[in-house]
């Protein structure tokens, strides 16, 4: 009787050793199931971020563009605005010496 308990608790000890290998990698596998998800929800946030920050950037850049655009205008106007009030100044001082 002795050897068929031996045999008895020999197995159920084994039959336990297998049963925690058994769920123990369908846990590690669960486990790395997880972190890829999780990972892949992170890198769709992160484009998505990366899509808004570029077209912000895009859109900025644009914006200083066309501020750079209009303010080199401006100066070329005040020159122009300035050029034309000296040469008009001469005229009105030409006319009133001749006149």
């Amino acid at each position: 009787m002795t050897t068929e308990l031996r045999r008895f608790v020999r197995a159920r000890s084994i039959q336990s050793w297998w049963r925690m290998l058994a769920l123990r990698l369908r846990f590690v596998e669960h486990k790395a199931a997880a972190t890829y998800l999780q990972a892949w929800g992170r890198m769709n946030n992160a484009r998505a971020a990366y899509k808004i920050a570029a077209q912000e950037a895009k859109e900025q850049a644009k914006m200083e563009n066309q501020l750079a655009a209009l303010q080199k205008r401006l100066d070329d106007e005040a020159t122009a605005r300035s050029k034309m009030e000296a040469e008009n100044a001469a005229l009105q001082q030409r006319l009133m010496s001749v006149g």
